[in-house]
């Protein structure tokens, strides 16, 4: 992978993706914003201003948690039954939060998170202090992007398809009646778009993120983090995500996936320990505090 690419005004003159995240990043108020593009095929990296600035994962711990549980038994973990395989499609599909709740309690909850930074060189991530409420894990849209690679790079095809199959199966609402319809699935879709999406407000924060691969080939990682007075209003936020992402896709070259850089392969990871038994799945935490989704206009 060749050195990151920070989207500077000086960098954006000459490269228009730096150019298109550098104009993507530029929201006004009291928004933040944290942006990733990965192209495959080169190794190229573009980092926004927060690239690496961790948020509250709110959804997209999923990922990192279907990642990590496969790769686990990959490497003599334990296997994966076919009802956990199920709740990690519906985990991603649905973003059903039952179904993640049952998985993070099964397979070690905090250990999910460090096992997969260990493994995927995740320099930006860390569990939550609570660790019943994933959605508080902190992770940064370069670790997010980092986390995609590591599942093309290390994950078998069977694994990796059913990540990628899930994913680009991601329903309109999720299980909890949330539009998730925005930034990399805002209608309409993409061709061959495989996104996991995130959104959870918490104290006076919304947080609304959208990550995926696009492109022909996945050849695209591109990864939007935002974090937003809640005040403003799920659908604020939902528009300003879809109007990042879109300035962002509009600039990114066309073209097949190829043969990737030998250097963008990750590591071979050192087998973890034996798995532990898995705990008496404990009823749901609601995640605090609990807001219901915005009302569509």
């Amino acid at each position: 992978m060749s050195a990151p690419s920070v989207a500077t005004p000086s960098a954006a003159r000459t490269d228009p993706i730096a150019a298109a995240v550098a104009d993507a990043q530029g929201v006004r108020g009291g928004a933040q914003i944290g942006i990733t593009v990965l192209d495959r095929t080169t190794g190229k990296m573009t980092l926004g201003r927060l690239g690496t600035v961790p948020f509250l994962s709110a959804s997209v711990v999923k990922l990192l948690t279907a990642v990590d549980v496969l790769r686990r038994s990959e490497v003599g973990g334990g296997a994966v039954s076919p009802a956990q395989r199920a709740l990690i499609k519906r985990a991603l599909s649905a973003s059903d939060d039952a179904a993640m709740t049952a998985l993070w309690n099964q397979f070690g909850r905090a250990r999910i998170v460090t096992e997969l930074a260990g493994w995927a060189r995740l320099s930006d991530t860390h569990p939550p202090v609570d660790t019943a409420q994933w959605a508080e894990t902190k992770v940064s849209a370069r670790d997010v992007a980092a986390t995609y690679t590591y599942l093309f790079t290390a994950l078998t095809s069977v694994d990796r398809q059913l990540v990628l199959s899930s994913l680009r199966a991601a329903a309109p609402r999720g299980t909890d009646g949330f539009d998730q319809s925005f930034g990399l699935l805002a209608p309409p879709r993409r061709p061959g778009v495989a996104a996991k999406q995130g959104w959870m407000m918490i104290g006076p924060a919304e947080y609304l993120h959208s990550t995926g691969v696009i492109g022909p080939g996945d050849r695209y990682i591109v990864v939007v983090l935002t974090k937003r007075p809640a005040a403003e209003g799920y659908e604020t936020g939902r528009a300003a995500v879809t109007a990042a992402v879109a300035r962002v896709v509009s600039a990114l070259p066309p073209g097949p996936s190829t043969s990737h850089p030998p250097t963008a392969k990750a590591p071979a990871p050192v087998a973890p320990p034996a798995a532990r038994p898995a705990p008496r799945h404990a009823p749901y935490p609601e995640l605090r505090p609990v807001h219901p989704p915005a009302a569509r206009s």
